[in-house]
């Protein structure tokens, strides 16, 4: 919350239409992963820490349709507010638009897209990064979470 602004209450509606053969929801699963490359880390573009991810081939043409559906309709609110022209980390906060990350269920994560940034979405062969989590234990449940993907139990990480 920024200063001077009044606490929001947000809610999120899930869809699940993942036998869907045109558009299933979840757009991207587990399976769109490859375990090996996600990773807690801290980021060395100043971003605090991160979690590092690596995708198949479907799951990297996935996650940029997801991504720059996100980034044009985060520039596209910003442009009908007449603030599309700025770089201010405030107005693109304000505009930018949020994708989940849901686990077994439970809501782990709520990503931004940057449209400054990330204008076409995201569409890098290495992975990509989620950041902006507020520690890194945070960043570390995450990563060890999408490294098992869906599985019948729930993982509890015992410290």
């Amino acid at each position: 919350m920024r200063v001077g602004q009044s606490a929001e209450t947000f809610y999120y509606l899930f869809r699940y239409f993942p036998e869907r053969a045109a558009r299933p929801i979840p757009e991207i699963t587990g399976r769109d992963l490859r375990p090996s490359p996600v990773k807690a880390n801290i980021s060395s573009t100043g971003q605090g820490n991160v979690v590092l991810l690596g995708f198949t081939d479907e799951g990297l043409r996935g996650f940029h349709q997801i991504t720059r559906a996100e980034a044009l309709r985060g520039r596209a609110r910003a442009d009908a507010a007449g603030q599309g022209a700025s770089s201010s980390l405030d107005v693109v906060l304000e505009f930018a638009q949020h994708f989940a990350i849901v686990l077994d269920g439970e809501l782990e994560s709520t990503p931004y897209i940057d449209y400054k940034q990330n204008p076409d979405g995201i569409r890098v062969r290495a992975g990509a990064e989620i950041s902006n989590i507020q520690s890194y234990r945070e960043a570390k449940d995450l990563a060890i979470e999408l490294q098992s993907g869906a599985l019948p139990f729930r993982i509890v990480v015992v410290r």
